[in-house]
């Protein structure tokens, strides 16, 4: 038996020693396959697997995606819209309707809305002066378009609002600077009486 296995395997090595370990050997008289020839045409008779793109599809696939889009500087976008008794009526009945402003900037612009505690940071207070001094009409149109990154605000133009509509809305909310409510007053002192409590525990950490 063992005789027989011997002269099995040596009839199989003149095969062995003229090929490549895991390549096929050319048979007698054949030119020699080399290693890139052969995994070319296996890189293409193999067929495509299931779920990827192939021909066309691949290439389209490979496409660059297209740029993004310009980033706009909202505080140089100027109001078109007239800040008109119209144009505030309309931006009134947008805020407190259409718009859904006063739900969390509440009906008078003081930022007690009925959903206010659901917001960290709570919603401005678009009566606050020092507020309307921060931003532009075309920076609140901004946030109108976009939203607000880290807060609640989420875009409103154009799911929900025309441009048109966001500019009334801005008229309106223009109109409240200065105005104040009992709520604001009272979170007002709240807060001046929150930093004092701060100042005195820094006052007593001091070495």
């Amino acid at each position: 038996m063992i005789f027989l296995r011997v002269i099995a395997l040596l009839a199989l090595l003149p095969g062995i020693s003229a090929g490549e370990e895991g390549l096929p050997v050319s048979p007698a008289g054949a030119p020699a396959v080399t290693a890139a020839e052969v995994t070319a045409a296996e890189v293409t008779a193999a067929p495509p697997v299931a779920g990827q793109p192939d021909g066309a599809e691949a290439t389209e696939a490979a496409a660059p995606a297209p740029p993004p889009k310009p980033q706009v500087d909202w505080s140089q976008v100027k109001n078109p819209v007239a800040a008109d008794a119209a144009s505030v009526a309309r931006g009134q009945a947008l805020y407190a309707g259409k718009g859904m402003c006063s739900i969390c900037h509440g009906e008078k612009g003081d930022g007690f809305g009925p959903v206010r505690g659901q917001f960290s940071p709570f919603p401005n207070a678009l009566i606050d002066p020092a507020w309307h001094q921060r931003f532009s009409d075309g920076q609140l149109m901004g946030v109108l378009t976009e939203g607000k990154l880290g807060t609640g605000m989420v875009p409103f133009i154009p799911d929900f609002l025309t441009e048109d509509e966001g500019w009334d809305i801005v008229n309106f909310i223009r109109t409240l600077n200065g105005h104040t409510t009992e709520a604001y007053e009272k979170h007002q002192v709240e807060l001046r009486k929150e930093e004092e409590r701060k100042q005195e525990a820094l006052k007593k950490e001091a070495f």
